[in-house]
């Protein structure tokens, strides 16, 4: 019985994974419309794994940091 639940326990992980990875294919970071406004000087990331709630590592105009992507055109 444990490992029945075990298993359906991964496949649904596994999905969950599959669905959050198809969403973040259509995203993009978001661009810097005002190049004045820059983020810290710091890496808080350097890849997508590293972030969480679905979003992007992306460059902040000195560093990188997770932000919530856009939809691509």
């Amino acid at each position: 019985m444990k490992s029945k639940f075990f298993y359906i326990l991964i496949i649904l992980s596994l999905l969950i994974v599959g669905l959050v990875k198809s969403q973040n294919d259509n995203l993009k970071c978001p661009r810097m419309n005002d190049p004045t406004q820059y983020g810290t000087c710091a890496d808080t990331c350097s890849e997508i794994e590293e972030c969480s709630n679905g979003e992007l590592c992306c460059s902040n105009g000195y560093g990188h940091s997770c932000m919530k992507g856009v939809l691509s055109e």
